[in-house]
């Protein structure tokens, strides 16, 4: 007679598709950034993700004026450590034994793989937007609090601000405790704009993204022969924007409402190779049942913190 783990082997794949699936479209800015060639599969003891530091030697001349060869060091290197998540389905004996047959057990399964991916989800969806003054940094990957952070507080990829120049975060736009306006949101895309480097994405709270729907609602106009009312999506400047429930509205690093402003051209997910939703089988020898572990190792990544920014201490009535 099969056992359980033989049973469900032939599934695996079609399962772990199905859990990535739920953990890569399931949070908004993962999906974006896949979207966008973001999300890299790669090995490597570390991520290393070389950054800008100084500009080289240069400038105007005129006919046979000398140069000079001079090494301005101008690239340095922030090294990120991969971090791992996982998620433990498992199956008891008993649980096998009162759905008996190969489909009825499947079934079980499937629907076991389905909360394996959210616990993923939720997880990763947690850290990203996680309060980094109480970030596990050797536990979690780095949050967009340290990334975005402007007073220097948080080592991001081994690196601070005061020891890279341009390795800074913008000038939080503070609301001041005053309601949400397009004004406060230009203001901080116009903080995380360098020449032709615009931002990609900003994020909200529901409760954000309701309030900017308000303000956008006076440019609503009917389209097509059918008067159909509404918006496909909202872009904002070059930014689209979109809600996470994720979002934290208080902590130690901001407080009430706070708004995203990236440029995903300069964020990365990197995700494991080997361990990119792998499972494996952890079956006790000492219970009756079937238990597996499913792991992800990643890590999201900038290079360039200054084309992020940041506007917080609004509110959305």
């Amino acid at each position: 007679m099969a056992t359980v783990g033989q049973i469900l082997a032939s599934t695996h794949r079609a399962f772990l598709d199905e859990v990535a699936d739920n953990v890569l479209t399931g949070i908004p800015l993962l999906e974006s950034l896949m979207q966008q060639n973001r999300v890299t599969y790669k090995g490597g003891r570390q991520i290393v993700e070389p950054i800008l530091k100084a500009l080289p030697s240069g400038g105007a001349y005129t006919g046979l004026d000398q140069f000079a060869a001079t090494d301005n060091d101008e690239l340095d290197a922030a090294v990120y450590e991969w971090m791992s998540y996982r998620a433990m389905p498992a199956i008891s004996g008993m649980d096998s034994f009162k759905n008996s047959g190969d489909a009825e057990v499947i079934s079980i399964w499937g629907t076991k793989m389905q909360a394996a991916g959210m616990k993923i989800r939720e997880d990763l969806a947690a850290a990203l937007f996680a309060d980094a003054i109480t970030w596990d940094s050797s536990l979690n990957i780095t949050p967009l609090e340290a990334i975005l952070d402007d007073n220097d507080t948080f080592t991001v990829g081994g690196l601070k601000a005061t020891d890279v120049a341009l390795w800074t975060g913008q000038t939080t736009v503070a609301g001041a405790a005053g309601a949400l306006s397009t004004l406060m949101l230009e203001t901080a895309c116009l903080n995380a704009s360098e020449g032709y480097q615009r931002p990609t994405d900003i994020i909200l709270s529901k409760a954000g993204y309701g309030k900017f729907w308000s303000l956008a609602q006076l440019l609503q106009r009917f389209r097509g022969s059918d008067k159909t009312v509404g918006f496909e999506n909202f872009i904002f400047d070059t930014s689209k924007v979109y809600w996470d429930s994720h979002i934290l509205t208080t902590g130690g690093s901001f407080t009430a409402q706070r708004a995203y402003i990236l440029n995903a051209n300069w964020l990365r997910v990197n995700i494991g190779e080997g361990a990119n939703f792998v499972m494996e089988d952890k079956t006790p020898t000492n219970a009756d049942g079937y238990v597996a572990q499913i792991k992800l190792y990643c890590q999201l990544s900038t290079n360039a913190r200054r084309f992020q920014a940041t506007a917080d201490n609004f509110t959305t009535t």
